[in-house]
């Protein structure tokens, strides 16, 4: 059974994606050699910008008052890292190949930080209660909102710019998803 912390950060990365469901330009040529993004996966920023709206809502209204003194450790690295991947692609927008060079770097550079944040969620995930899950979805939907808006605006500007490599950055974000048992 999912924890209500993995279905959190589906939530939140489903969010994430959602803001950058961007359409692309039918004229503009492909610039990578990976596969182009499926029609399915392509919306009308009308539609993007509605899912966000409702995603964003729905984060705000499930962290409402929510103390994050005592959150667990690893809700703040997750924090950290979406921030980092944010800032990552800010610096490197407009130009494809840089910015998947500097996103995998970033996610090699802090792989053992977020292999034991990963680890640590997991624990915590089979020893709480459903109080104590409820209590810590609160907790993350506090403290991770924020960043995943920041972090939205980030990767639909990549995924104007970048389309063909958005499955990048949607891989390096499901690194901060935990394992279902």
């Amino acid at each position: 059974m999912k924890s209500f912390l993995s279905g959190l950060i589906v939530v939140v990365v489903a969010a994430g994606l959602a803001l950058s469901g961007c359409k692309r330009e039918a004229e503009e040529p492909a610039k990578s050699s990976e596969p182009a993004v499926s029609e399915a996966d392509i919306k009308t920023p009308e539609e993007v910008a509605e899912k966000a709206e409702q995603a964003a809502r729905v984060m705000a209204l499930a962290g409402q008052g929510a103390d994050t003194s005592d959150a667990p450790a690893y809700l703040h690295t997750i924090a950290r890292h979406i921030k980092g991947i944010s800032q990552v692609l800010k610096e490197n927008s407009g130009d494809c190949a840089k910015c998947v060079a500097a996103l995998n770097k970033y996610m090699e550079e802090n792989r053992a930080d977020i292999d034991a944040m990963q680890k640590a969620a997991d624990e915590d995930r089979d020893k709480l209660s459903d109080a104590e899950k409820m209590k810590l979805a609160q907790q993350a939907a506090a403290l991770l909102t924020p960043v995943m808006q920041e972090f939205g605006v980030a990767q639909a500007a990549f995924a104007q710019s970048c389309p063909n490599e958005l499955h990048n950055v949607a891989g390096a974000i499901k690194a901060f998803q935990t394992t279902p048992k």
